[in-house]
């Protein structure tokens, strides 16, 4: 490696993200760090410690972080990988950086070009990124629907790599669910109105309507959009059919889906969608929207799972599709998809990194 520290910046711990971190410290050592702007996510409650088998620290409470700006900026031979390219101390360093004529790696996941701020916001906003893309030695997207993006903002076509989110795919054993005479359903989201849950309780109640199929579907999450879900499963008449499982910690996710058949994932965004990777390698069929990040990048339509509109329409029509189908194509379907869960362990991650030095 021709660098003595990489300087990782990510928001804040997770599952999925302690696989990564712990698999690039084996790989690169002692040098490898990773700087959190939160000690743990505003909108996960995990209560799982993280942390374990990499260095990391916390920012410190300033409006920038001095530990990192002298890491990165004090060290010829440090690496900046940042997430937060809005976090001041990033954008401090990237500037110091590119005037320096070293090279640093932007990694971020798809962002939403719908959301609207104000003219003078996006102005700089655009400015910034466009600078901060020139000067990158590479721009990391979490699938096709992050560089899509960010070649819109800006970005050379020739910065951009695909580099998504990785799972512990041992962590999730091949065991598919046994079919019965009820379709067993399950989403694991945060409740909240991007997540399109309310989207897929219409198209559940569509799909009872029309295929007379006994269902049941569970929900794992929290969130401030469960009062109106659970409003919305009384008027459409799924209080038989649809259960609020509540919370579950990362250790307890496999079990869930080796409960389920399919994993329902109705996203009107989801800048990528870890449950979709963990279901595809637990051997869940998959059912998401073309807006989930993750099922752009993962999942080939009628062959490892099913890509529908985000609409109450395209989705129950997926899901007569999964309830037509015999039991041999299930099976072909999931091994498809695990074989693509495979495919993305992470040492794929320190391939993709290695050659981007």
């Amino acid at each position: 490696m021709p660098f003595d520290a990489i300087e990782w910046v990510c928001h804040s711990p997770s599952p999925y993200n302690d696989y990564l971190f712990g698999t690039l410290a084996r790989e690169f050592g002692d040098g490898f760090r990773v700087h959190y702007l939160h000690a743990a996510s505003g909108t996960h409650p995990w209560r799982t410690e993280f942390g374990k088998g990499y260095r990391w620290r916390v920012y410190g409470r300033g409006l920038v972080d001095g530990e990192l700006l002298r890491s990165v900026l004090g060290n010829a031979r440090a690496l900046l990988v940042t997430g937060a390219w809005q976090d001041a101390t990033s954008e401090l360093c990237m500037v110091g950086l590119a005037r320096a004529g070293r090279p640093y790696l932007i990694w971020n996941d798809a962002p939403d070009l719908r959301k609207r701020r104000t003219w003078w916001k996006a102005a700089v906003r655009g400015t910034f990124l466009r600078f901060a893309f020139r000067h990158a030695r590479a721009v990391m997207g979490t699938g096709p629907m992050a560089l899509e993006a960010f070649q819109a903002m800006g970005c050379p076509a020739g910065k951009l790599v695909n580099f998504p989110y990785f799972i512990d795919v041992d962590g999730f054993p091949f065991r598919p669910a046994r079919r019965g005479a009820v379709l067993e359903l399950g989403t694991v989201a945060r409740l909240s109105e991007e997540k399109g849950l309310d989207v897929g309780l219409e198209a559940l109640a569509r799909f009872r309507d029309r295929e007379k199929r006994a269902f049941r579907y569970r929900i794992v999450g929290e969130g401030p959009a469960k009062g109106a879900l659970q409003g919305l499963v009384h008027r459409l008449g799924l209080g038989e059919s649809v259960e609020f499982a509540g919370w579950l910690e990362p250790d307890e996710l496999p079990e869930f889906y080796r409960s389920v058949q399919a994993l329902l994932h109705p996203a009107r965004f989801e800048p990528y969608g870890i449950a979709v990777l963990e279901a595809m390698a637990s051997g869940c069929v998959v059912v998401a929207t073309r807006t989930t990040a993750a099922a752009r990048d993962r999942l080939v339509d009628g062959e490892s799972g099913f890509v529908a509109e985000c609409s109450a329409e395209g989705l129950a029509a997926a899901l007569g599709r999964l309830a037509a189908m015999t039991e041999p194509e299930r099976m072909r379907m999931v091994r498809g998809a695990r074989s693509a869960a495979e495919a993305w362990r992470g040492e794929r991650a320190v391939e993709i990194l290695r050659g981007l030095w």
